[in-house]
C-alpha cells in the first residue's frame, strides 16, 4: 500500500491502455497525448481521414498506436480500438478518453488509482466529466442539463465479449456520452471522486459554436424528416446561454501534475475559422440552404465565410453567393427555439412549435 502523496510503480500493474478516436484533432491531441503518456503503457488511436495533421501528431508520441478507421459508425470505431487494445498480451485496464479530454493530475498521487489499477477483472470505472468554460482555469458546475454526472469510462478486461451496440439514429448513437465501452448490468463499478475528467471542448467557445452548427448541418442531411425543435434542442443546450453558470475556478490539484512535467494545458489555441465551417458550405453547396432552413445556423455571415474561404484557397465551396433562405416566419420560430432554451419558456414553447409543425 502507498502513502497519500506517494508515486507508485506502474510496471507492477496491469497496462494502462487508452482508447481514443479522432478526427481533426490536432488542436488538443498534442495536450492529449502528452497527459495519456504519463500513465498509459499504450494509447491506441482510430483516425477517422483527419485532413488537419493529426497523424504526424500521434507519430510523434512512441506510445501511440495509429489505426485508419475508413467508417464514421460508432460501433466500428469502438470495436477497432477494443480489438486492437486486447492484442496486447497481459492484464489490461481499458480507458476511453476523448482527444479533448485529460485525467486530472492528482491520479499520480491518489490512493483511488491504486484502487483502479488493483481493482479485478470484470471491473467498470465510472469518473465524473467537468466542462472547462471558455478558459482552462474555469469549469461549469454540474447543472439539470447534465443527464448523468457518471461516466462509464474505464474497465478492467475480462476478455468477455463485447458489444458496442448498433449505436441508433443520430451522429452520437444510442450510448453516447454515458456508456463509452460497457453496460453496467451485472458489473461491479468503481466510481471515482478524486480523479475527474476534465472536458476542453468549450474552452474555445467559437469552435464549439462551429462543431454545433455543423451537427446540426449533418444531422439534418442524414435525417431530412428529423424534428428540428428537438434537433435543435439537444445540440445546442450546452452552447445556448440563457443559464448562467456560477463558474468555479479549477482546483490546483487537477492541473499541477502535468506543469510539473512540463505539458502545457492552459493554452487554447482559437482560430479565425474552423473545418466545421467548410463542411457547412458544402453542405449548402450540395444540398442547397433551403434544407437547412430550420437550423439555427444562420447567425454567421456564410457568404463572408465563403469568400473568405475562396481566398485560402478551400477547395469544393460554393461557388454562387451563399443566401439566408428562411422567411420572416421561420426565422421567428427559429429566434423563439433559442430564446426559450434552458429557461422555464422551453416546454411551452416547443408546445406551439409543434402546432406549428417543429
Amino acid at each position: 500500500m502507498i502513502g497519500v502523496g506517494e508515486e507508485f510503480n506502474l510496471s507492477q500493474t496491469p497496462k494502462v491502455v487508452v482508447l481514443c478516436p479522432i478526427y481533426n484533432d490536432a488542436w488538443t491531441l498534442h495536450r492529449f497525448l502528452s497527459v495519456a503518456s504519463t500513465f498509459a503503457d499504450h494509447i491506441v488511436v482510430a483516425d477517422q481521414a483527419s485532413t488537419d495533421g493529426s497523424q504526424a501528431i500521434c507519430r510523434e508520441f512512441p506510445k501511440v498506436i495509429l489505426l485508419d478507421c475508413p467508417s464514421d459508425s460508432l460501433k466500428t470505431r469502438r470495436l477497432l480500438l477494443v480489438n486492437e487494445a486486447r492484442k496486447i498480451e497481459g492484464p489490461r485496464l481499458l480507458l476511453a478518453i476523448d482527444a479533448d479530454e485529460i485525467l486530472s493530475s492528482n491520479l499520480m498521487t491518489s490512493i483511488e488509482w491504486q484502487t483502479v489499477l488493483s481493482s479485478p477483472p470484470g471491473t467498470i470505472i465510472a469518473i465524473t466529466r467537468f466542462e472547462l468554460w471558455k478558459t482552462p482555469l474555469y469549469y461549469k458546475p454540474l447543472t439539470l442539463v447534465d443527464r448523468d454526472r457518471w461516466l462509464i469510462f474505464g474497465f478492467m478486461d475480462d476478455g468477455s465479449e463485447y458489444d458496442p451496440g448498433e449505436g441508433g439514429t443520430g451522429a452520437h448513437g444510442r450510448v453516447f456520452p454515458r456508456y463509452r465501452l460497457i453496460e453496467t448490468a451485472g458489473k461491479r463499478v468503481l466510481q471515482l471522486n478524486e480523479i475527474v475528467m476534465l472536458h476542453y471542448q468549450f474552452t474555445d467557445f467559437q469552435r464549439a459554436q462551429s462543431k454545433c452548427r455543423w451537427y446540426l448541418c449533418l444531422e439534418r442531411s442524414n435525417d431530412p424528416e428529423r424534428n428540428p425543435t428537438q434537433l435543435h434542442r439537444f445540440y445546442t443546450q450546452y452552447i445556448n446561454e440563457n443559464l448562467r453558470y456560477p463558474l468555479q475556478p479549477v482546483p490546483r490539484e487537477w492541473l499541477l501534475g502535468w506543469q510539473e512535467r512540463s505539458i502545457d494545458v492552459t493554452t487554447v489555441h482559437r482560430e479565425r475559422y474552423y473545418w466545421y465551417d467548410w463542411e457547412v458550405l458544402r453542405m449548402f453547396e450540395q444540398y442547397g440552404e433551403r434544407m437547412f432552413r430550420h437550423e439555427d445556423v444562420w447567425y454567421v455571415n456564410w457568404e463572408a465565410v465563403r469568400q473568405a474561404g475562396l481566398e485560402m484557397g478551400i477547395p469544393d465551396l460554393p461557388e454562387r453567393p451563399v443566401k439566408d433562405p428562411r422567411t420572416k416566419w421561420e426565422k421567428y420560430l427559429t429566434a423563439l427555439c433559442r430564446r426559450t432554451q434552458n429557461t422555464r419558456w422551453q416546454r411551452p414553447a416547443d408546445f406551439f412549435l409543434r402546432l406549428m409543425g417543429r
